[in-house]
Parts: C-alpha cells; structure tokens; sequence
C-alpha cells in the first residue's frame, strides 16, 4: 500500500450477525499490531484488538465444542465451569495516535470525534440476519450467559413468527446506524461477498480466505410465501440499501 494508503483510518461498525467477527480477523491480521481498536460494551467497552481473538478464532474445532456443550442441562452447567472471563484485560479511554480501525457495535459513536476516518461496515439479507439474530439470542438466553449490549431486552420467549415481524425490529441495521444514513458511508460490504470487501478495504488484489466463526446454530423450520413477503414490505428500507449494495459486489 502507499504511504497515503496506510495513513486512512475506519471506522467499522459492526451490525449484529453480519460477520463482524469475521471482519474483525482481518483487521487484526492486515493492519499493525496495536493500531486496531474494538468497541463492545458487554466487555467493557474500548480495547486492543490484540487482547480480544477467541480460543474459537483460532482453533475452530472448539466452536463445534462449544455448540455441544451447550445442548443439554447438565452440559450447560459444565460449561459455565470452564468458560473462561470474557472481558479483555485491558481497557483504554481512547485510541492512541497509531490507530487505523475502530471497529464494533457502535462504533460509530466515535464518527464525530474523528471526522477524517472513512466510515465502512457490512450489512445482509434481513431475513437471514433476523433469523440468525432470533436463534443466537434465545440460545445465550437459555444456556445463562451475557447477552451483549444489542440484545438486552430482545431476549423475550417469542415465537419466530412473532420475532420477525415484530415492528420494533423492523428494517434493523437502517435503524442501527441512526442518526447518520447509509450516505455517510465509504465502504458497504454484503455478507455474500465478504472477502472482495476485504480486499477493497486494504487497497490489494489479495483474495482473502476468511474463517466463518461465531456462526448460530439453527434447527430446521420453514416460512411460508406469505409470511416472507409481509416481512420484505415490513423491511422495505432495509432490503433497499441491501439490494442495492449487493450489485455492486456480486454479478449473479
């Protein structure tokens, strides 16, 4: 990259189940030690990202683990056991001078502060990211463990009709971002085409083979025709911003 290049700095945010853990090893992986900042309130706040990558990052067998640990009672206790504290060991009041990404959920609250960082993030079909967001947070509701900032009083035992049709959740990531729009933004990514955003956001031709983690585990259920396409008009502003966007990155 050149010298221009390397100065940019982001900002990321990080919708809930669009792949920001994903996002979030590349960031680690392409720019320099101790220059990548993460934002998550539920461990406390800002941090290094160096103190942050999961034993689940980097041995992906544990997810699997994991996933069976958390499937009965008895496991479940067992878990809660051996699971290690999740808060980093560090936190820091704000970024040093070396800092390239700030990335996390809302992490745009640091936008105003550092107006000449570029502001990117990733976004997904809404169906698929309701869905994802629905199991994952009934799964940390029941096994007991810290729901993270985002998820705090969408834990109720609601059925997944009623989830997605909710109209509190309605068109999320648009209503995520606010009060800045889509417009604000240098860099939108879709899921589908998570690595060639990678690869724009480091300014390289490097095809990037990114490690799917923190995946939710979901049981098999069906929607019918109806049911879709009251939940598309319901979130009419989402898949606008999502169709649009996913021109850009996927020919098909």
């Amino acid at each position: 990259m050149s010298n221009k290049e390397t100065q940019t700095k982001y900002i990321s945010e990080h919708i809930p189940k669009t792949g920001g853990y994903s996002t979030r090893i590349f960031f680690s992986e392409s720019f320099p030690q101790n220059s990548v900042y993460l934002h998550y309130r539920d461990k406390g706040g800002l941090f290094h990202a160096s103190e942050s990558v999961s034993l689940e990052a980097r041995f992906p067998i544990l997810s699997k683990l994991k996933t069976f640990l958390l499937s009965t009672e008895d496991r479940i206790k067992f878990y809660r056991l051996i699971k290690p504290p999740l808060k980093p060991q560090s936190l820091v009041d704000e970024v040093g001078d070396e800092w390239r990404v700030i990335h996390g959920h809302k992490a745009l609250e640091f936008a105003g502060k550092y107006s000449e960082a570029k502001l990117i993030t990733v976004i997904r079909n809404p169906l698929e990211r309701a869905i994802s967001q629905y199991f994952y947070v009934n799964q940390r509701s029941s096994s007991g463990r810290p729901l993270p900032e985002w998820a705090i009083g969408i834990e109720t035992k609601l059925s997944l009709a009623d989830y997605l049709l909710d109209d509190s959740l309605a068109n999320y990531q648009t209503k995520y971002i606010k009060p800045l729009s889509w417009t604000d933004f240098s860099v939108i990514g879709v899921v589908e085409s998570l690595e060639e955003y990678c690869a724009r956001i480091n300014r390289t031709k490097k095809k990037y083979r990114l490690k799917k983690t923190n995946v939710t585990t979901k049981p098999n259920f069906s929607l019918n025709r109806d049911f879709v396409e009251k939940f598309v008009e319901q979130n009419r502003d989402d898949y606008d911003i999502y169709l649009n966007t996913k021109k850009q990155w996927c020919s098909d």
